[in-house]
Formats: structure tokens, sequence, C-alpha cells
């Protein structure tokens, strides 16, 4: 209980001070303590593991572009509301962070084990029971997801998250022995094509990449 509210808090984690500080304080500790709870059978706590490493990766340029395209997506069904929203983005996308504070981030990201923690995360969710699934229940109606293009928000922000720490040439044989090419070729092959089209991308950069 007490783990799940701390990492229900931590979710704010987005602003370029606060990552700095959870992924470098006391060599990673902080981040280490967060991620070891990476096979919790906790759906909420799992799903804030993944949201706030996802978070950490991105940073003001990252987070724009992915703003931009949901835009694109949103103006094809409604606008109302778009103002107000575009303002609290821009002010959440300034204060991300540089490219180069980000790619530090993902640097210790990586030496203390977060990609490993994504993919444990994978594991546990690609096992779950149906009552455990909430609204990863298409997860057991692939032709649905199919046909639908329904989302997996889940495993989307898991591929993200480890395509995000891919970027780094530096990075990736850290990615690769995490298991991180392993679950991404997993998540390639998913029913949802937000999830396939993030693997896929993470796929090529780590191609020839060996542990």
């Amino acid at each position: 209980r007490a783990s799940s509210t701390v990492i229900e808090q931590l979710r704010t984690f987005h602003t370029r001070g606060s990552k700095q500080a959870l992924a470098t304080h006391e060599d990673g500790a902080w981040l280490k303590s967060l991620i070891r709870y990476a096979s919790s059978s906790n759906r909420s706590i799992r799903h804030g593991i993944v949201q706030i490493c996802l978070n950490m990766t991105m940073s003001t340029d990252d987070r724009k572009a992915l703003y931009n395209t949901e835009v694109e997506k949103l103006k094809k069904v409604a606008s109302r509301g778009l103002k107000k929203q575009n303002k609290e983005r821009e002010i959440m996308d300034e204060r991300a962070g540089s490219v180069e504070d980000i790619k530090t981030v993902r640097a210790s990201m990586a030496k203390a084990g977060v990609v490993k923690a994504i993919s444990d995360c994978v594991k546990v969710h690609r096992n779950l029971v149906p009552d455990d699934v909430a609204d990863d229940k298409n997860l057991e109606k692939p032709e649905h997801l199919r046909k639908s293009g329904a989302k997996d928000t889940f495993m989307e922000s898991a591929a993200s998250c480890i395509s995000n720490l891919s970027v780094e040439t530096e990075n990736r044989g850290l990615v690769v022995q995490q298991d991180g090419l392993e679950t991404l070729k997993i998540l390639a092959n998913h029913p949802s094509e937000g999830v396939r089209k993030r693997a896929e991308f993470a796929i090529t950069n780590l191609e020839g990449v060996t542990a």
C-alpha cells in the first residue's frame, strides 16, 4: 500500500530538476528503490513505474513532438477545450529538460537497470489474469484490436521508454544486456499498431548491438 502511494506521488516527476534528482541521487539509489517493485502483482505500481520512467526519458522536444502528433489525431474528433489544454501542456513541456539534460538522465537510467525493470513489468503484464487486466483487456482480443485500432497504453509506454533509452549509442549495450531487445521483439508482434511501431523503431536502433 505504501509503495503504491509513493509511486503515485512520483508520477509528477516530469521536470528537469526532479528527473535529474531521481536518476542521479546517491548513484541512482532513489531510482533503484523505485524499480525494484517492477515485478509487483499490483497493477497500479507496475503502471506507475512505467509511466514515471517514460516521463524521465522525454525532453522538451520529445514531448512537443508527441503532443503535435496527438493533437492532429484529436482535431479529427473534436477541438473543444484544446486551447486550455495546450497552455497547460506547453508549461509542462518547457520544464521537461533539454536534449542534453535528458541524455544524461537516460544514461543514469540505463546504468541503474531501468530497461530490465521495464522488461519485468511487461512480463508480468503479459501474464495477467483477466480480472487484473483493467484497460488492457484488449490483450485477450487480438483480432478485435487489429480491426478497431484500440490502444494498449501500458505496452505503448513500455515500448516508448525502451525506445527512448536506446536512442543514444552508448546506452544500447545495456539495453540489450537487460533484455530490452527481447522485450521489444515481443512487443513488435503486439496486436496494437501503436505498440508495434514504437517497438520496431527501437529494434532498428539495436541492430547489430551485442550485450
